[in-house]
């Protein structure tokens, strides 16, 4: 009964049909765009830092106490973390489908503010950070060099300087990850013997850097009151912040009863390096940096690849000439043709329907 309403009206069935079809064009530009659907749960990242400790250590003092607090948080599902050798922290906490990432973030934010008091000072200092973590790849982007003195830690920190920034603000990604990050770091390789016959510790190196190398805030001379007529104030600057190696290795561990002084530069050797060489990129083997660029759950792919390509156009104009920047890894293309095949597929499909109700019904009007 029902079809026979549309068969004695064909005029309303066509308007309904040219309806659909235009509602599904209009969809077609608004949906999200990725290479892989979005079954992964919502998630949050939790990462933290504990310099010098190890797997065990980190994972007694770092990510139990967080774990702790995060446990119970509203819409999760479960969590899971790493405690590495390397003293680093990675916590992840997964939400159910279609909870709202960025209410995640703060409930998240607001449990880890709760763990930060019992953490130690190490990690205090360098900070917990909270961040929503995006799964799906748009592309790999190589930075890469011509000039033999560019090595990767030059590579790592130029485009953490340059590029990783300018990427992450543009619509649409969801994070971007310099890939076996390297930062410029002064390294001090303290030499046991020489430490044990000072009878000195490995705390009281580090106690002699944390207490000659920071930043002091000297105040003001000059400063005016109503009881003053002066007009001129001066704001005092201090050089305590150390910049280079030779700097490093002047500073002071120890001062003898006699008058001398142990210097780090008599226990230690000091260079300037990365921070860590756990990881390294190459590319056709040469030193390489990368950046992992991710889209946001809701963002289109082929929008989100076009305006990271636009940018890396306009960065490349300030780049020195010898720096290149090219895609590697592009998920993308296979968007691009899967949309092809399915257009293909379409246009098929319509040619195919048409011949059929032509033959059995031997009609062009139907």
């Amino acid at each position: 009964m029902f079809s026979l309403f549309f068969i004695d009206r064909p005029v309303v069935a066509k308007v309904i049909s040219i309806f659909i079809v235009i509602v599904g064009l209009i969809a077609m530009n608004i949906l999200p765009i990725a290479q892989f659907p979005a079954i992964v749960p919502p998630t949050i990242q939790v990462t933290a830092n504990y310099t010098g400790g190890s797997a065990e250590v980190v994972e007694r003092s770092v990510t139990s106490p967080i774990e702790e607090k995060l446990n119970g948080v509203e819409g999760m599902i479960y969590m899971d973390s790493i405690s590495s050798s390397d003293g680093s922290s990675t916590i992840k906490v997964y939400f159910e489908l279609g909870y709202d990432l960025d209410i995640a973030a703060v409930d998240v934010q607001n449990r880890v503010a709760l763990a930060t008091p019992v953490l130690p000072d190490t990690v205090k200092q360098t900070g917990v950070s909270t961040k929503k973590l995006s799964t799906s790849m748009v592309q790999m982007v190589t930075i890469q060099s011509s000039n033999p003195k560019h090595d990767a830690l030059f590579l790592s920190n130029f485009a953490s300087l340059n590029i990783l920034e300018e990427l992450k603000r543009i619509d649409g990604v969801g994070d971007v990850q310099n890939m076996g990050e390297r930062k410029y770091s002064m390294r001090i390789w303290v030499d046991p013997d020489k430490l044990s016959a000072l009878e000195l510790t490995v705390n009281d190196v580090t106690q002699a850097l944390n207490d000659q190398n920071l930043q002091i805030a000297l105040g003001k001379v000059g400063e005016t009151s109503l009881a003053s007529q002066n007009k001129f104030q001066y704001t005092l600057v201090s050089k305590t912040r150390l910049n280079s190696s030779k700097e490093f290795e002047n500073i002071i561990i120890k001062e003898n009863d006699d008058g001398s002084r142990v210097r780090i530069k008599d226990i230690a050797r000091v260079e300037l390096g990365a921070e860590s060489y756990m990881w390294s990129a190459d590319l056709n083997n040469k030193p390489a940096a990368l950046l992992g660029i991710y889209q946001l759950p809701d963002a289109n792919a082929l929008d989100v690849a076009k305006k990271v390509q636009a940018k890396l156009v306009e960065l490349k104009k300030r780049f020195p000439k010898e720096i290149t920047v090219k895609p590697t890894y592009d998920t993308t293309k296979f968007v691009e043709v899967s949309i092809d095949e399915v257009i293909k597929t379409l246009f098929e499909a319509l040619l195919l329907v048409l011949l059929v109700v032509y033959f059995f019904l031997q009609s062009f009007r139907a």
